[in-house]
């Protein structure tokens, strides 16, 4: 959830002066209990996530527990992914990688190990999570990425990813099943997930 936009400006220096580049205003900040996201050239600060939002993100890393166990994949609930094919930095709400000890000291990780990337959507992140950060995730060819809008009490997996975006895409409800492809393999029962409404 996007609570200001606080600067906006392009990749390189705008002038002759020497200031900083958006990298570097960007790794200067400092904001405890926010997070903070490099997206189109604007760097995005957003306040602590609601209740419901973390319920969300808890069911789905129990959910996937037991596959990440086989594979000796990290569940991650916080972390920044490294974008090189667009140059933008990402807080996915939850990804997936294969466990590397080599990289528990960084904050910054490679788009390239991503397995699975997942964000919750809230009103103001709504055209973050369904346009920016979906071609994002695609043009850096992150295998699997999940939405989940309990707004719209709705799922969205695409998969596919390419230059031009995802190829695949599905949509259900939240409470009916979802396959996850490989190399998860598995299918997410969506029943009890946090956010279902009571008419369903």
């Amino acid at each position: 959830m996007a609570l200001a936009t606080v600067l906006e400006v392009e990749h390189t220096v705008a002038d002759d002066t020497g200031g900083p580049t958006i990298e570097e205003l960007y790794e200067s900040l400092d904001l405890p209990g926010h997070r903070v996201e490099l997206l189109e050239g604007r760097i995005v600060v957003s306040p602590s996530p609601i209740k419901l939002h973390t319920l969300i993100v808890m069911w789905l890393g129990d959910a996937l527990r037991e596959v990440c166990d086989q594979h000796g994949w990290d569940r991650l609930p916080h972390g920044t992914v490294d974008l090189h094919a667009t140059s933008e930095r990402f807080q996915p709400d939850l990804f997936i990688c294969p466990a590397d000890e080599s990289t528990h000291r960084e904050w910054l990780l490679d788009a390239k190990n991503v397995l699975l990337a997942v964000e919750v959507v809230s009103p103001s992140s709504r055209r973050d999570d369904y346009e920016v950060k979906r071609a994002g995730y695609a043009q850096s060819e992150i295998p699997l990425y999940l939405i989940v809008d309990p707004r719209e009490s709705m799922i969205t997996l695409f998969a596919g990813p390419s230059a031009r975006g995802y190829l695949r895409s599905v949509a259900v409800p939240i409470g009916d099943k979802l396959d996850l492809p490989e190399p998860f393999g598995i299918v997410l029962d969506t029943a009890t997930m946090p956010g279902r409404r009571p008419e369903q």
